[in-house]
């Protein structure tokens, strides 16, 4: 219902359901469950819709750091939290954050998908775009050329 909520713009009630949930779930299977994860990131995803960007890390971060423990480093949903957080602090300002996000999910995509994957070429495009606004179009296209060789982007 938190997520519908939030999808129709009301973040305040969303926001008081997503908290009840994340309550209910930490005390029924713990702090680190995937559910509880899971609701920990939607509810970072939601503060930050909400504007309130320090909230928001304090969550992703708690939530990263839970898939890295329980889920494991290369485990999908730790990458999602990782693409995530990178997200945020681009939004914050902290582009070298940022960055560091961004290497750390596309390393984990190939390494899990191969280079070339959909999936690590989405990312390297979004990382390309950000890194070419600092100025560092080199480092950019070595990425493409890493990543994603027959990619299509324009240099």
């Amino acid at each position: 219902m938190g997520s519908l909520l939030q999808d129709q713009g009301d973040l305040d009630v969303a926001e008081l359901l997503y908290r009840e949930a994340l309550a209910a779930l930490r005390e029924m299977l713990g702090n680190e469950h995937p559910h509880t994860l899971g609701c920990i990131n939607n509810l970072g995803l939601l503060m930050q819709d909400k504007g309130d960007l320090r909230a928001a890390e304090v969550l992703m971060r708690e939530d990263l750091d839970g898939c890295r423990k329980t889920l494991g480093q290369r485990h999908p949903h730790t990458l999602r939290s990782i693409y995530g957080l990178g997200g945020l602090l681009q939004a914050k300002g902290d582009l070298e954050g940022a960055v560091a996000c961004y290497v750390e999910e596309i390393e984990g995509c190939a390494a899990n998908y191969g280079a070339g994957h959909q999936e690590a070429c989405d990312s390297v495009a979004n990382l390309s775009e950000l890194l070419n606004g600092m100025g560092r179009r080199e480092e950019a296209a070595a990425l493409r050329e890493q990543y994603c060789e027959d990619d299509g982007f324009a240099p």
